[in-house]
């Protein structure tokens, strides 16, 4: 850590105000994206900026947007997408939450939302004051079962799923596509509309064991209502340089687009070119400098702690973090982030926060990033091993 001495973690109002504290530290596995050396080609792609921002002064807004969204969307498998100009651009996927939490309020919808779930979420929901139920994640992984489990439990207005989910990185692909069928199904039966998060799912194709399915073909031929958000976020070392994408079904696009320009004009045409040529960079290598990343550093970190109180929770999904559960029971997930802090300077959530309805729960676990310089992560668990021999 650049200030060693930092007087630690006061118990913060929310995740986001730790992973800002985080960045002060050298040793942060807290935030989810991917800070880590370029790859050659993402270096390449750097290389080449000034000749990016030229062609980006040179081209249309609507030119850049459509160059982007048609590369995006093909990359990860959505192409059903592309036959309906329903994709608005948003500069995070904070401010496209905002969008749909404004357009929920003015509907004076209920919502059931996911448990666990990064806290954002929640804490976004709550500041318009929409009235809100927990789902838990379970509900929607159990095979043939989806659809009994909603309809015997949720009875709010929409559903909001997040897929991959952080910090688990449980996903329905894990069934095929019958799962998320039985949720589709369900809303579309029940007039519920789906909200859908999928900030991690670029982390289905980086990982490949399962393809990542058409979710708007299915919804669209179901004749769901939904709102997802995409999002570049999470997956590529750029700086934070990146942007959301807001897809709704036909029947909300007018009521989004309004919102939509309430708050933003557009996304920056550099921004969206420099996104398509990482893009297009990842497509060559099919995303090989950042798969072996992060499977490096989740099997430093899991090999690290094998046979400490810190169990891996398998991902279905290898996303940018690792989820580790607390098997020592009379130790929080509070406490041991103070500690380790204190005594390495290494920075990890507490898992609480992610349990937004029962944060006791949330006591058991703690979240590390992946998503690091092999060297950082290496330094890491040396610095977490020595804590938990001398002070455990």
């Amino acid at each position: 850590m650049k200030n060693s001495d930092s007087n630690l973690v006061n118990l913060e109002p929310d995740l986001t105000q730790h992973e800002r504290k985080a960045l002060s530290f050298d040793h942060d596995l807290a935030a989810a994206h991917i800070y880590a050396p370029l790859s050659p080609g993402q270096q390449g792609v750097v290389n080449r900026l000034p000749e990016i921002w030229r062609m980006s002064e040179q081209m249309t807004q609507e030119e850049s947007e459509v160059r982007f969204i048609k590369e995006f969307l093909s990359n990860q498998n959505q192409h059903h997408a592309l036959d309906q100009d329903t994709s608005l651009l948003v500069y995070s996927c904070s401010i496209a939450m905002v969008m749909v939490t404004t357009y929920l309020k003015q509907k004076q919808f209920s919502l059931s939302v996911i448990e666990p779930c990064f806290d954002n979420l929640i804490n976004l929901i709550n500041h318009v004051d929409i009235p809100v139920s927990p789902l838990p994640e379970a509900w929607l992984y159990e095979d043939g079962k989806v659809y009994d489990n909603l309809e015997a439990n949720v009875k709010d207005d929409a559903i909001f799923v997040v897929d991959p989910n952080n910090p688990t990185g449980r996903t329905w692909l894990k069934s095929g596509r019958g799962n998320f069928i039985e949720l589709a199904q369900f809303c579309k039966d029940t007039g519920k509309l789906l909200v859908m998060d999928f900030s991690f799912a670029p982390f289905v194709i980086v990982d490949g064991t399962y393809k990542r399915i058409d979710v708007y073909e299915i919804m669209d031929k179901i004749g769901t209502s939904y709102i997802a958000v995409e999002d570049t976020g999470k997956i590529w070392p750029h700086m934070d340089t990146k942007v959301a994408l807001m897809k709704c079904s036909p029947d909300l696009y007018i009521d989004m687009f309004n919102i939509y320009t309430t708050y933003l004009l557009n996304v920056s045409p550099f921004v969206l070119n420099l996104l398509t040529e990482l893009i297009l960079d990842s497509n060559k290598d099919s995303y090989a400098s950042i798969r072996n990343l992060l499977n490096y550093n989740r099997n430093t970190l899991v090999k690290g702690l094998e046979g400490t109180f810190l169990e891996h929770q398998a991902p279905d999904v290898e996303v940018s973090v690792a989820w580790f559960k607390i098997t020592n029971p009379g130790i929080s997930a509070t406490e041991f982030q103070k500690i380790v802090l204190k005594e390495a300077g290494l920075y990890i959530l507490p898992g609480w926060y992610f349990y937004w309805n029962n944060p006791s729960l949330g006591e058991n676990y703690v979240r590390m990033s992946i998503g690091r310089d092999k060297e950082i992560v290496k330094d890491s668990i040396q610095r977490l091993q020595h804590v938990l021999k001398t002070k455990f």
